[in-house]
């Protein structure tokens, strides 16, 4: 699905960045989403934050 329409990028391009980028605006800057009109920055940080939720639960189901 394309979540920046602006440069054509995708959402898995921005979850391939969410690795390696430390925040929201970290991806936005590494992949230049959100840099245009900026309509796709809510949901760049909705990718970043289901990303932590993940995250978060399979650190707590290690125990």
């Amino acid at each position: 699905m394309i979540v920046c329409h602006c440069f054509a990028i995708s959402d898995a391009r921005i979850r391939a960045l969410i690795g390696e980028c430390a925040t929201g605006r970290d991806v936005m800057f590494k992949c230049g989403a959100g840099r245009d009109c900026g309509s796709c920055r809510a949901a760049v940080e909705a990718l970043v934050a289901q990303h932590r939720v993940g995250v978060r639960s399979s650190q707590r189901a290690t125990c």
